[in-house]
């Protein structure tokens, strides 16, 4: 399954990136890179997808397929509309919500990724 490091590779590039340009947005610098932002947001969540797929064609329980793609569905909805969220003083528990849900997709990918990693590994006897 050549898909599968390719996919962990492009992922792990793209939460890089999408760290460090939020730490740059959080901090009031770069605000012109919102747009590469996004981009390697919907990157990562494709790829979030693209694994999904892969556990679903595996045999990976339907709920983790489920909370892949409403994950990655509400991690994109939230990154697109934040800015229109909840303006004002209280705009900062977007961003954070935005944090939570882009880290614990994060976490949730490495989790689906070491998983089909640990059953596609080869059985040496």
């Amino acid at each position: 399954m050549r898909a599968l490091p390719f996919l962990r590779v492009l992922m792990r590039l793209s939460i890089t990136v999408l760290l460090v340009l939020g730490i740059l947005f959080w901090t009031g610098h770069a605000y012109a890179l919102v747009q590469v932002h996004m981009v390697f947001g919907l990157i990562f969540v494709l790829g979030l997808w693209a694994l999904a797929g892969i556990a679903a064609a595996r045999g990976a329980p339907l709920p983790v397929l489920i909370a892949a793609v409403v994950l990655g569905l509400v991690v994109l909805a939230l990154g697109m509309t934040q800015t229109r969220l909840l303006p004002g003083e209280y705009h900062w528990l977007i961003r954070v919500l935005h944090l939570a849900l882009g880290l614990g997709a994060m976490g949730f990918a490495e989790r689906i990724a070491r998983h089909l990693e640990a059953n596609l590994a080869p059985v040496h006897a």
